[in-house]
């Protein structure tokens, strides 16, 4: 599933009109239709009230009028702008619904509150993508009284008032319960703020020719035609995955090193190897402070464990660098981070091991802050980096909100500076690679907010590193089936009482998920859209 830009959605628009000559009123008309498909199914009583804008957009709204309409429903439409502002295919659908015996009411706040009140579903389609700036005049005033409706909500394309290339709320915005987007999702109906005004989403096709979305090319910017970014289904995770031969032994399945732990967060380091012996590599050895060596042989049975020197305080010592090098000429890929505290003889410790490592690496966590964005972008590791919107932040200097305004642009900024993979957390994890397209990763819940579940993706990113897997592909299959546990692992125990454990034993579960395929559905699209 692409995912564009309005820009690039209109470009696709347009391409499909002049150079493949499909007529626009038919792919109007089956927006409209997609709509009302929607809308007959949520509404709550006979009303169904249409807040019209006079672009195409508005246009949409009349065509779902005159479907709903002849489904035997009452419908009010109520034009927000004059009607001689009309023109093209929104004119040509506003006068054949009027000559229908449709009802186009001009906007008077009096009647909208009436009807509004008395519908059983209200469509927004006022503007769509077409809105810059925030809204003012009657489409604010009507957008604060869909505010207050007590029916379901239908936004057109994108809810007006947000900002469908970035996801921000300017001002005042239609709170859809649904909303139908056409042809393939907008970047900002799919991130926050705006994700929570969108409701359901659901990608209707309206006739775009398949080669004129199948030829898309991936330009990063969104300023290009293209698509932005990729959101994966769940064959592409599956074709990521090592293969497993019959004849697959321990030592050619991938063995992983993992620097972990500190004093007080012993269990980063047990959740980081269990999770990566449950994600197929086939033997682990976790490099740990010494005084946690009997709690960790006890609490992970599968995975080895490496005493090292420690300070007083309990963290890695600087003396252990010779030790960490000595176990990669028998691994296949490093994990560094999880629960190593920010011990100064830490860093030391890794600034000398990072100047002899020439394996993959995934770096987490306190990795992440002990090398810095210089020691990244110095060294030239190459592996993934999976840091969340704090450690982000940390790395550029920069604000938690600057990170979450821009999710993408700071991924790949990370990316190209460290030429590494790297997955940003959070909602729609952003996977991104020097070069390769990004990928907002469908899967995963709120209960993936807890302690500990990063450290599981680390265990997760590398084992799929050691198996043979290149460090986008480890970081793109990593977030999809770490999200998918968290959400197999959800059904039995609910979002709010998840915690990282759970996802650890339901790993196996989302890999034979992934390479069996779902029975109905795609596990990771069917997450993110009502319907596709």
């Amino acid at each position: 599933m692409k995912v564009l830009t309005p820009e690039q959605m209109r470009e696709v628009d347009r391409r499909a009109i002049r150079e493949l000559g499909v007529p626009s009123s038919v792919l109007m008309d089956r927006a409209g239709a997609a709509v009302a498909k929607v809308a007959a199914e949520l509404t709550e009583g006979e009303l169904v009230v249409v807040a019209a804008g006079t672009g195409n957009n508005g246009g949409d709204g009349f065509v779902a009028a005159r479907y709903l309409r002849d489904g035997g429903l009452d419908v009010a439409v109520h034009l927000l702008a004059p009607p001689e502002r009309l023109k093209g295919d929104a004119l040509l659908n506003y006068e054949l619904f009027v000559k229908c015996g449709g009802r186009v009411e001009g906007y008077g706040r009096r009647r909208f509150v009436r009807d509004v009140a008395q519908a059983g579903a209200v469509l927004d389609a006022m503007l769509g993508t077409g809105g810059r700036g925030g809204l003012s005049g009657a489409f604010r005033e009507a957008a604060e009284i869909l505010g207050g409706a007590g029916s379901p909500v239908v936004a057109v394309d994108v809810p007006s008032g947000v900002d469908a290339a970035t996801g921000a709320v300017p001002d005042v915005a239609v709170a859809a319960d649904a909303t139908v987007t056409f042809g393939l999702p907008k970047l900002g109906i799919l991130h926050y703020p705006a994700r929570a005004y969108a409701g359901e989403i659901h990608v209707a096709d309206i006739g775009f020719p398949r080669c004129a979305l199948e030829e898309l090319s991936f330009e990063p910017s969104g300023e290009k035609p293209g698509y932005v970014a990729r959101v994966p289904a769940v064959g592409e995770v599956a074709a990521l995955l090592p293969p497993r031969p019959r004849n697959l032994h321990k030592g050619a399945a991938g063995r992983v090193y993992i620097l972990a732990g500190s004093r007080g967060m012993g269990g980063a380091a047990v959740l980081a190897g269990q999770a990566c012996m449950r994600s197929g590599a086939g033997l682990v050895e976790v490099g740990l402070p010494a005084e946690l060596d009997v709690i960790f042989s006890a609490a992970a049975l599968e995975s080895l464990s490496h005493p090292l020197p420690q300070t007083d305080d309990g963290a890695l010592a600087a003396d252990g660098a010779a030790a960490v090098v000595g176990k990669f000429a028998a691994a296949d890929a490093v994990a560094i981070g999880p629960g190593l505290g920010r011990a100064a003889a830490t860093g030391a410790l890794l600034a000398e091991v990072a100047e002899r490592v020439k394996l993959p690496v995934v770096v987490d966590a306190d990795g992440l802050y002990l090398f810095g964005l210089k020691g990244f972008t110095r060294r030239r590791l190459k592996g993934v980096l999976t840091p969340h919107p704090g450690e982000m932040a940390t790395l550029f200097g920069v604000s938690v909100d600057d990170v979450q305004r821009d999710r993408l642009r700071w991924a790949r900024e990370l990316a190209e500076r460290a030429g590494m993979a790297v997955v940003l957390k959070g909602y729609l994890s952003v996977v991104a690679a020097p070069g390769e397209e990004t990928w907002l990763n469908p899967t995963g819940n709120p209960g993936l907010a807890s302690g500990g579940t990063g450290d599981v993706l680390t265990g997760a990113v590398a084992a799929l590193l050691a198996g043979g897997c290149s460090p986008a592909a480890a970081a793109r299959a990593g977030a999809y089936v770490h999200g998918l546990a968290a959400d197999v692992a959800a059904e039995a125990s609910g979002e709010r009482s998840l915690v990282a454990s759970d996802v650890l034993e339901a790993l196996p579960a989302a890999f034979k998920l992934i390479e069996e395929g779902a029975d109905e559905g795609d596990p990771g699209l069917d997450n993110l859209f009502a319907s596709y």
